[in-house]
Parts: structure tokens; sequence; C-alpha cells
């Protein structure tokens, strides 16, 4: 009787143990976006997402992707899905949809470089460096990896002149690519509406103009668009951010790194001075021409709102730094609507 016990028990132990091996080889894979090139023109793609299918074509592997691009000519728009939704890019060259994929699994352990595969490199700091600074460019690097959504990577230093970074599932040349990437700045006026039954109004250049909701769609001046795609109102390009049954969030989007000419750096236009129990830093930004006009048609006419003796436009400027928001600023009513 104790040896059938005995033998139940190892049975058991044995089915526990092939089921938990079953989920680490025989695990579900997907093809992930990579690395988005800065010159790409792609519509809803972005680091992470699962790609699907491309060209109408499904694709499960590498492989299927290489056979893709075989066909592909610059200037070409192939759509595809991503995350289940539908999404698409122009080829900037024969060959190039100016993004890479890389294949995901599930995983229930977590391999290093060794076993899965990847690379580890090794960054010099130019100059003296202390190991204090050393620990303030990792942190740094750490978060600018993780904006592109590389949360598994490993940045650390291992001497006051040297950091290394550690990434599995990834190239060498992924890595440089994501290091010298220049960040991708967008500055965006954001405004919360009010919505009644599925309507609301929208403020450009000074004149309401009215617009109506669905769950899929939004529709403005006669014409209607996919609440994940946005519209144009005037070439500008506004974007649904959130929607709930009574509210909606819209961001225009009104400047991008090409439109700033200069920081200025002087005491007469960047200073701190004091607001209520705390402080104001006051800065000073010189921007293009058509990013002033956009600014200016977005944000002519907005109600305004008094707060600790300045009046501001309800809306606010919103800076986003990879896709990512980072800050956000109010607008004072005397630069709304001015070119």
């Amino acid at each position: 009787m104790v040896r059938n016990i005995e033998i139940i028990v190892l049975v058991f132990t044995i089915l526990i143990s092939l089921a938990s091996l079953s989920r680490i080889f025989f695990q579900q894979s997907w093809l992930e976006v990579s690395f988005v090139n800065e010159s790409a023109n792609c519509q809803n793609l972005k680091i992470g997402d699962r790609i699907s299918q491309i060209g109408g074509r499904i694709i499960s592997s590498l492989e299927d992707f290489r056979l893709v691009l075989e066909d592909v000519k610059k200037g070409d728009f192939v759509p595809m899905v991503s995350n289940g939704q539908p999404a698409s890019c122009i080829a900037i060259e024969d060959k190039n949809l100016g993004f890479s994929l890389k294949e995901q699994k599930t995983k229930v352990l977590n391999f290093g470089i060794d076993i899965e595969g990847g690379t580890r490199v090794l960054l010099r700091i130019i100059g003296n460096a202390t190991s204090t600074q050393s620990q303030e460019i990792a942190k740094i690097l750490t978060e600018r990896l993780n904006a592109y959504g590389l949360s598994d990577i490993k940045v650390l230093p291992v001497a006051e002149d040297l950091i290394q970074i550690e990434a599995a599932g990834l190239t060498e040349d992924d890595i440089r690519n994501f290091l010298v990437k220049q960040g991708y700045f967008e500055g965006k006026i954001v405004d919360s509406i009010t919505l009644t039954n599925g309507r609301g109004t929208i403020i450009f250049n000074g004149t309401e103009i009215p617009f109506e909701t669905s769950n899929e769609t939004i529709t403005i001046l006669n014409q209607s668009f996919s609440i994940t795609e946005g519209f144009y109102i005037d070439g500008i390009k506004y974007e649904i951010i959130n929607k709930t049954e009574d509210t909606i969030l819209i961001a225009a989007n009104v400047f991008t790194a090409k439109d700033i000419e200069n920081i200025f750096t002087d005491v007469q236009r960047n200073y701190i001075v004091r607001y209520g129990n705390g402080y104001r830093f006051v800065f000073t930004v010189q921007i293009s021409r058509e990013g002033a006009e956009r600014f200016a048609l977005v944000t002519k006419g907005q109600p305004t709102y008094y707060s600790g003796g300045q009046l501001y436009i309800k809306p606010r400027l919103v800076l986003y730094l990879d896709r990512k928001p980072i800050t956000e600023l109010n607008i004072v009513s005397n630069i709304a609507g001015m070119p």
C-alpha cells in the first residue's frame, strides 16, 4: 500500500514537472517592433507593437518579414496590422519600411544573454568621471532606453569610466541605433472638451467648429475620421488621446523639434520668480514662423481662467519626448492667438 502511494506521488510529480516544462518548450511566439527609424513615415506603429500582417500577408517569422520586404519599393504605401489594429508605412527605401522586427516568445523563465542570445556592450566615458557621475549617466541611459519600451535592458557602471549595457534578444546595431537616435520632440495643445450626447465643439482660429462622435469615429467639417487616426483642420493634425461618455481629450500638434530655432540662455529671458507659495520658472524659446502660426490658430479665442492673479487659456501645452508626455505648461492668455 505504501509503495502504491509512493508510485502515485511520483507519477503526480512527473506530470506536474512535464506541465511546467511544456510551458517553457511549447511557447507562443510573435514578431514585435524593435526599432523605428526617425525618418520612418508610419501610422499607428511604435516600438513594442506586435505585427501580424504586412501588405496583406500574414507574417509569423523574421523570414516572412524578409520575404515581404523583397517586394517593397521606395514610396510604396504598405498596410499592416499592429496590435490587431490597422497601421501603415510608406517605404523610405527599396526593401525598407523604416522599422525593424524581433521575434518574441512567452517566457516562464527570463533567460540571460548566455542562453537567449543578445549583446553586451561597454561604453567608455570621455574625460575624467567620478563614480557618482557614471551612475548618473547609467541612470540617464536607462531612462532613455526605457522610453523605447526596453525595460529588460541592464545598464550598469562597472568602473568610473566604463558603463556596461546588456540586452538579451538585441543586436549591437539595435543598441547603437537606440543610443544615437535623436529624441523625437513634440509640442501639443491639449484640451478636455465636454460632450453632450456625443457632440462637442472645437475652437479653431477663434471660431467654434462643432463635431459629433461615436464609439469609433469623429465627424467634423462634414468628414468622418477614425478615433484612432485623428483628423486635420487646415493642415494641423488633431489626435484623440482619450474619450469617455461625457468628455473627449484632444491634442493639436503644433511643434516638433524642427520648429525650435533657438533656446535662449541669458538671464534676461530665463529666470525664477516668486509665485504664490512657490516659484515660477520662466524660459524663452524661439520657434519657426510655421510653428508660431499653428500655435496661434489653435489658441486663438480659447476660454480663459484666473490662477494666482494670472489669466490663462483653458488648453495646456504638453511637451512630448519619444511620444511620451514629459511636462505640461499653462499658456498665458496674452500670447494666445499671437503668431
